[in-house]
């Protein structure tokens, strides 16, 4: 019986994770870079769910010149939200964030639900300065 309820409330707990975060998200925002910012005229998400994996699908920026997108990822959702990524704790999830991090490569990646909008925060810290680029997404 305890299985049964445990198993009932990670179903639910993704259920609401999936409900949350699942779609195509795109907005604007800015792109800070030795104490300059610019313009980020696109800036997009594509999430989804199955079960206990998070998918990012797609994903990217156009800040004036620079574009970088993100290739297909998929994410196992463990105990307690935790992310892992080929095996590797990777982040977190819960009903109002996803913190993806790689700390060797000083990447963060934030995707936080507030006001029916996904503000996505990406930073990249290197020895000199840090990359930072910020918006506000709708589906």
């Amino acid at each position: 019986m305890k299985s049964l309820i445990c198993l009932v409330l990670l179903s639910l707990n993704a259920h609401a994770l999936e409900n949350n975060f699942k779609g195509k998200w795109s907005g604007s925002g800015k792109k800070i870079f030795n104490l300059k910012t610019e313009e980020c005229e696109k800036i997009f998400m594509h999430l989804e769910f199955y079960e206990s994996k998070f998918y990012i699908v797609s994903g990217g920026y156009k800040c004036g010149s620079l574009e970088a997108n993100y290739p297909f990822s998929d994410f196992t959702i463990g105990e307690y939200g935790v992310l892992t990524h080929a095996g590797k704790r990777v982040g977190h999830i819960d009903k109002n964030q996803i913190m993806i991090e790689d700390e060797d490569a000083g990447f963060s990646l934030f995707l936080i639900l507030k006001n029916n909008q996904l503000q996505y925060i990406e930073e990249w810290v290197t020895d000199t300065t840090p990359f930072i680029i910020t918006g506000n997404l709708d589906k």
